[in-house]
């Protein structure tokens, strides 16, 4: 694949996960939009990835990593630094009603259902 197709396959499944996250809005499965948007992050980065870097993108799912990796985390923010660092999904599935007390998947979900309260913070409308 050349580093173009790279790219549009990246973004085409960011694409695809966001389009996902908005069916899940809609019918309020709040877990999943989050999750999903988690996606969305990870393979924009990968995207970006790829077109600045020589390499292929890690296997991770660490937005920090990524960014970091790319070179796109030296151009962030303050407030975007904090929400890759403190926004980790550890488990390919999202947690469990049963999930303990201040596990990171936990502690991630408390800080979704945060960002939850704040309308149209993911979206365009």
């Amino acid at each position: 694949m050349t580093r173009d197709e790279q790219v549009k396959y990246w973004l085409d499944l960011a694409d695809y996960d966001l389009d996902t996250a908005e069916a899940m809005h809609q019918t309020g499965r709040w877990l999943y939009v989050a999750f999903m948007c988690h996606q969305v992050i990870e393979k924009t980065l990968k995207a970006y990835w790829c077109a600045t870097q020589p390499t292929a993108p890690p296997y991770t799912h660490s937005h920090q990593r990524l960014a970091s990796g790319s070179g796109i985390y030296d151009l962030m923010n303050d407030d975007q630094r904090d929400f890759l660092d403190t926004t980790p999904i550890t488990t390919s599935r999202p947690a469990t009603p049963k999930t303990k007390k201040n596990s990171p998947a936990h502690l991630h979900l408390r800080h979704v259902d945060k960002s939850l309260t704040k309308p149209n913070r993911c979206s365009n409308g």
